[in-house]
């Protein structure tokens, strides 16, 4: 702890000991280490950190920081090195899955565009079917256009007799309108009589109907 002069959890003490003590061992040792002020304890949230008395350091000069500053950076540009060679090999090596795919016969690329040659055929309407088709949108055209020729010429769409024939309809209709709104209104007038004048619009609401 002393030599590395940095932060340890109870963890990283037994482990660094290979597990000889176990870690809730270790913890009681630390802590008691920190009571006796042989080193200094640290907590962040609910995990105890140990780190060596610092008062008890060897100050180092400035040589000497500047030496270790040196030495980390060249140990930091090492491990760049050996990481940058890695991605070489890797991607020269092929992987496990590629090693695998490789051995799978792979389909000829003729064969592939023959069946999207082959399928864009079979889509495509033969002459039979072309002149069906011809012949039907045809005859839309034609029913189309001959309901636009009265509207282009202004001319009447309705003649006075088949006026005169709605309005003897819509009267006739209106009628029967009317008179089946007066039986619904006796009905209704005779079911909610015993019902204050609040309650029967509620009434009518709920049952989904409208009062006369």
């Amino acid at each position: 702890m002393k030599e590395c002069n940095r932060p340890y959890g109870a963890a990283d003490v037994s482990a660094n000991i290979k597990n000889v003590v176990s870690k809730s061992a270790t913890q009681k040792v630390l802590a008691t280490l920190a009571e006796r002020g042989t080193i200094t304890q640290k907590v962040y949230g609910k995990t105890c950190y140990y780190v060596a008395n610092q008062s008890e350091c060897e100050d180092m000069s400035l040589i000497q920081l500047d030496a270790l500053e040196a030495r980390c950076n060249m140990v930091n540009d090492r491990i760049k090195d050996v990481a940058t060679q890695q991605k070489i090999l890797n991607a020269g090596e092929p992987s496990p899955q590629s090693r695998v795919e490789s051995r799978i016969p792979q389909p000829n690329p003729r064969y592939i565009l023959a069946n999207v040659e082959l399928a864009r055929i079979r889509s495509t309407p033969d002459d039979t079917q072309l002149g069906k088709d011809i012949a039907s949108m045809q005859a839309e055209i034609d029913q189309l256009e001959a309901a636009l020729t009265p509207l282009r010429a202004g001319s009447a769409l309705l003649s006075d007799e088949e006026v005169r024939e709605l309005d003897r309809e819509w009267l006739h209709w209106r009628s029967e309108w009317m008179a089946r709104k007066k039986v619904f209104s006796v009905a209704w007038s005779t079911a909610t009589e015993s019902l204050s004048a609040s309650e029967s619009p509620g009434l009518a609401e709920e049952l989904g109907q409208f009062e006369a």
